[in-house]
C-alpha cells in the first residue's frame, strides 16, 4: 500500500447529471415542437396583405407583419416597464 499524496486526485470523468441532461433533452424537443408551430402558422399565414405605413403602403405575408407588429409591441412594452421603475 502506498501513501497519496494529497495533491493527486483520482481521475474523473467529467459527465453531465442526468437530471441536467434530461431537462436538456426536454428544453430540445419543447423548441422543436415550437418551431414546427411556427412553421405551421407560417404555412397558414402566408396569404399577402397591404399594409400602411406612415408614408406609403407596401404588400407583405400576413405572418411577417404579425411578427412585426408583436415584436414591435415587445419593445413598446418593455421601454413602458422601465421607466416606471
Amino acid at each position: 500500500m502506498t501513501a497519496r499524496h494529497y495533491d493527486e486526485r483520482p481521475e474523473r470523468r467529467e459527465e453531465k447529471p442526468s437530471a441536467l441532461r434530461s431537462a436538456l433533452t426536454a428544453q430540445r424537443v419543447v423548441a422543436l415542437a415550437l418551431a414546427a408551430l411556427f412553421a405551421a402558422w407560417c404555412a397558414v399565414n402566408s396569404k399577402d396583405v397591404t399594409v400602411d405605413y406612415l408614408v406609403g403602403e407596401g404588400t407583405l405575408p400576413l405572418f411577417v407583419a404579425l411578427v412585426v407588429a408583436a415584436f414591435i409591441g415587445l419593445v413598446v412594452g418593455y421601454i413602458a416597464g422601465r421607466r416606471r421603475d
